[in-house]
């Protein structure tokens, strides 16, 4: 199971005693989650992450040339 979970991103959930069950995932899916959490944890900050998503969406790319040195 663990290189299941790894290698496809897989998250397998476990049946435990009493009705207590659990879930089994990569370090990397689970740290990711808890990115999610906090980035959404206050509606200030989802606010402006919604905005600038926004602004990515409807604005043009800005374009530079490169400094050749």
């Amino acid at each position: 199971m663990p290189n299941s979970v790894n290698n496809n991103g897989n998250i397998k959930a476990v049946a435990g005693s009493k009705g207590k069950n659990g879930v089994v995932m990569s370090l990397e899916e689970y740290n990711s989650i808890q990115e999610t959490i906090y980035l959404n944890s206050t509606p200030a900050n989802r606010a402006r992450l919604e905005t600038a998503l926004a602004r990515i969406e409807t604005t043009k790319p800005l374009q530079k040339k490169l400094i050749n040195k």
